[in-house]
């Protein structure tokens, strides 16, 4: 899944970022990686929780949804 523009605004802000890897335990730089690639691990129930307790959004409003053809 990937991140959309509106969460991704607000991950640009280091305090958002360095809040989010302090409570899910992880280095900067991991959750800087993820968030470039598009990681599997943003997917993770525990790493949804904290971008919505950081960033004020929703699942929905964190990830694009899939487009079908």
């Amino acid at each position: 899944m990937k991140l959309t523009k509106k969460v991704k605004k607000i991950l640009v802000d280091d305090q958002v970022k360095m809040r989010i890897c302090l409570e899910l335990g992880i280095a900067y730089i991991t959750f800087k990686r993820w968030i470039n690639d598009d990681h599997d691990n943003l997917t993770k129930k525990a790493t949804i929780n904290t971008l919505m307790k950081f960033t004020g959004l929703t699942e929905d409003e964190i990830f694009e949804t899939e487009k079908t053809n």
